[in-house]
């Protein structure tokens, strides 16, 4: 229940095109402000993404999935995710979750760009220290994960006592941190996630 409800969040708070270069700067070609772009329903005041933003976010997905090594490619449809393995599909009303039989790791098919558009992969969540995202995983340092991200061409877009936040083209990356007496501030939960929009304001 407890990742039904995370899950559900992402998607109502919460872009795939070729690219050759190693490093996500030159991957993707422009960043676009998302708050620039005329809103495009009377129904509520979040604005949608430009056809040049789904083009960057769809950049830098295609990043994410050559810098990580995640079990389902960031935006893979969901009616192309046929062969699950060992994990159980969980139905909700806007949104699909996989996750595994310790609740470890959980992957969220939501809208995207929109919550209303076709369901594809835009939220992974883990505390194991098996998967990496862009060089971090479960277990590194704080400072470390700081860095590789940085490294990576993402922006730090918060950070606090608890966790670090860091973003490109409305892709984020977050990193909760241990704040107990062993191993303080090594990344005990990692996640990626897209912050899709809900234009019709539709109450999930």
């Amino acid at each position: 229940m407890k990742i039904f409800f995370t899950a559900v969040i992402l998607v109502v708070i919460f872009i795939f095109t070729s690219c050759e270069t190693k490093t996500l700067e030159t991957c993707v070609t422009s960043e676009v402000d998302k708050e620039s772009i005329p809103v495009t329903s009377e129904n509520t005041a979040e604005t949608s993404y430009s056809s040049e933003a789904i083009s960057a976010a769809r950049s830098v997905a295609q990043y994410l999935n050559e810098n990580s090594n995640l079990d389902f490619s960031l935006l893979t449809p969901w009616d192309e995710t046929m062969d699950i393995g060992l994990f159980e599909s969980i139905g909700g009303y806007g949104c699909r979750i996989l996750t595994n039989e310790g609740n470890t790791t959980s992957y969220v098919f939501a809208g995207f760009p929109d919550a209303l558009d076709g369901f594809a992969l835009i939220s992974f969540r883990t505390t194991e220290i098996k998967y990496r995202i862009c060089g971090v995983s479960c277990g590194m340092s704080s400072l470390d994960a700081k860095k590789s991200l940085i490294d990576h061409g993402f922006k730090k877009t918060g950070e606090l006592t608890y966790s670090l936040s860091f973003g490109h083209d409305g892709w984020f990356i977050s990193a909760y941190l241990n704040n107990g007496a062993v191993n303080k501030g090594a990344v005990t939960e990692l996640s990626v996630y897209f912050k899709n929009t809900n234009i019709q304001g539709v109450d999930f």
